[in-house]
């Protein structure tokens, strides 16, 4: 039973809805297919120990006691700070210890110095991440102190590193030793100089404002090392630790060495704020260096794709309650910027990409394929010249409306063909023919009517003798299913559209095809039984249609409409008794394209 159709959404911002199809597209993400990464390592260098020496007591002067009060204020101040400064690098030594204390990752350690690792972009980190990051660190802790400034590029790998060296905090305590050593030496040399006094007394106040302001400063220089580290162990990358301009910088260096050494890999992720909220790092410390290694993520100009969720929405069958849905479409397709390559995609592999501001990485886990073939493809793109891939159309002379208006895989026309005869063509034609098959078949009306000719006489009736005629017209329906089905072909039965004997015949006297007509005064009868027999054969047309799982073309309900009890016939219609006009041909047409679209829909199911 077919899903009853409740509601179809309106299309929304960056969705496509393909509504003969039911197949709504909403963009996701531009996605990026690679497997590679670029691999830039940062040093670190923690600040070192620093030891104070006090500010000599002075002795036997009548300054002394004054001198003494502001010296001890200063070596308090001081004192303090390198205590913070000990402290801090004391504690920071301690959160990333020079050896993993995970035993189990001890064992796999390539070298000693390498401590916890963090996750990789799509696992845990390789072997082959560790080897490299050793590699960088014991070039940056061999290299000279000018290099380090620099950014150099690994000559064996997509991959460079870099020394990041924040000197303030030990030119704080430099400014400060030297302005103690200072203090020291003016002290030695003062007698009763009074300006050698008065220099004194105003350096050490000055001394002890400026030593207040840089012990704030080196506090919070302090915090923000301890936060960035306490960062970096909980698996997180700081921008305290490493700052964004410094970040940006390297991602610019290294987009130029892709532009020179490796042609169409571009960066992926450009935004510095994607690596500080990922986990996309390697780190270890080796001596007061922290060795940090950021993976980013680089792809090939052809792996470059837009992405988009698909929704499969039911679709009305006619003007009935039922509807058909596709249930085999992907549940995210990716397709490239010239949708001639496309990817489907289900949500665990989407679980398995990384995104960031709607800029998504993925690895590639299998190969793209053409869009030449694809049904998805082909309803996205809305290219009605491949919708109907599997259809064939064999009819009699009323299929001629359809011709180089349809466009499937054969529109098969014979005026006067019947039932048997179109089985015959279809089969002979499609016998060889190895992918699924849709065949439509238009016809009946040669069957159920029996034409003569002779010397300038011609006329079409219906013989009011043959009672059987409706139970050989379902034989006949029969046996053309189980001929083409023997051959794996969907057939489609379209409905009958009754025809005029009184206005075929009398076009046909005017076209002087014949010179008398010797059933005019039984035409009102043979009408009559006609329309009985197509009423009754087109509700066994309906019946086989839906146990063949397809659904059925109406084109006799543009002729014929039932209210009630009572039916009427519109044979104005039809331009000469039988052939539609110009307006209900493009009607059928219209029409017969929305249907074959579902058929089409559902042989892929």
């Amino acid at each position: 039973m077919l899903a009853v159709l409740l509601n179809i959404p309106q299309s929304k911002a960056n969705s496509i809805l393909r509504l003969n199809y039911g197949i709504l597209f909403e963009k996701q993400a531009n996605v990026h297919f690679s497997n590679d990464v670029w691999m830039h390592t940062f040093q670190i260098r923690l600040p070192v120990k620093k030891g104070m020496k006090l500010i000599s007591p002075c002795e036997g002067k009548d300054f002394c006691e004054n001198f003494n009060k502001l010296a001890n204020e200063l070596n308090i101040l001081q004192l303090q700070t390198t205590r913070e400064l000990n402290q801090t690098i004391t504690t920071l030594k301690n959160i990333i210890p020079t050896k993993s204390k995970n035993n189990n990752r001890k064992k796999k350690a390539i070298l000693g110095f390498i401590g916890e690792l963090s996750k990789s972009i799509f696992g845990t980190a390789t072997v082959s991440d560790v080897k490299l990051l050793a590699q960088h660190i014991n070039a940056l802790t061999t290299r000279t102190v000018k290099l380090t400034k620099e950014m150099t590029i690994h000559s064996d790998h997509q991959s460079s590193f870099m020394s990041i060296i924040n000197k303030r905090i030990s030119n704080i305590v430099n400014e400060m030793k030297d302005t103690h050593d200072e203090i020291d030496l003016l002290q030695n040399v003062i007698r009763n100089n009074t300006k050698a006094l008065e220099k004194l007394f105003f350096t050490i106040s000055n001394t002890i404002l400026n030593t207040i302001t840089l012990n704030t400063e080196v506090k919070q220089k302090l915090n923000d090392l301890k936060l960035g580290i306490f960062s970096l162990a909980e698996g997180k990358l700081s921008p305290l630790l490493i700052k964004p301009a410094t970040l940006r910088k390297s991602l610019k260096q290294i987009e130029m060495q892709l532009h020179q050494k490796y042609p169409g890999f571009y960066i992926v992720q450009k935004n510095v704020n994607y690596y500080y909220s990922s986990q996309d790092f390697v780190y270890s410390k080796k001596g007061s260096d922290i060795f940090i290694m950021i993976k980013i993520p680089i792809a090939y100009k052809m792996a470059k794709f837009e992405l988009f969720s698909i929704t499969a929405l039911p679709v009305p069958v006619n003007t009935s309650l039922h509807a058909t849905q596709l249930m085999d479409a992907p549940e995210y397709l990716a397709l490239s910027n010239d949708k001639k390559t496309y990817l489907p995609l289900t949500s665990q592999q989407i679980m398995k990409c990384k995104n960031y501001n709607n800029n998504m990485y993925c690895p590639l886990l299998q190969s793209f394929s053409g869009s030449g073939d694809s049904c998805i493809v082909s309803i996205f793109n809305n290219d009605k010249d491949k919708m109907f891939n599997h259809t064939y159309f064999f009819s009699s002379s009323r299929g001629k409306c359809f011709k180089e208006h349809i466009r499937c895989k054969e529109i098969f026309v014979k005026p006067g063909a019947k039932l048997e005869e179109l089985a015959n063509f279809a089969y002979q034609r499609l016998h060889a023919v190895q992918q699924p098959k849709i065949v439509y078949i238009m016809a009946g009306i040669p069957d159920i009517c029996t034409k003569t000719k002779a010397p300038a006489y011609e006329e079409s009736f219906y013989n009011l003798d043959d009672n059987d005629k409706l139970l050989t017209m379902k034989n006949i329906l029969s046996q053309t299913r189980t001929k083409l089905e023997s051959i794996n072909c969907k057939v489609v039965f379209v409905t009958i559209t009754t025809m005029s004997f009184h206005d075929w015949n009398i076009h046909r006297l005017k076209c002087h095809k014949t010179s008398k007509l010797l059933y005019l005064t039984q035409y009102v009868d043979m009408q009559n039984q006609l329309n009985s027999v197509l009423h009754q054969l087109n509700k066994f047309i309906t019946a086989s249609n839906e146990d063949n799982n397809v659904v059925t073309p109406f084109l006799h309900t543009y002729v014929h409409k039932i209210m009630g009890e009572r039916h009427y016939y519109s044979y104005s219609k039809l331009v000469d008794g039988v052939h539609p006009s110009a307006a209900l041909a493009e009607k059928w047409r219209k029409y017969l394209k929305r249907i074959m679209k579902i058929n089409e829909r559902l042989l892929m199911e």
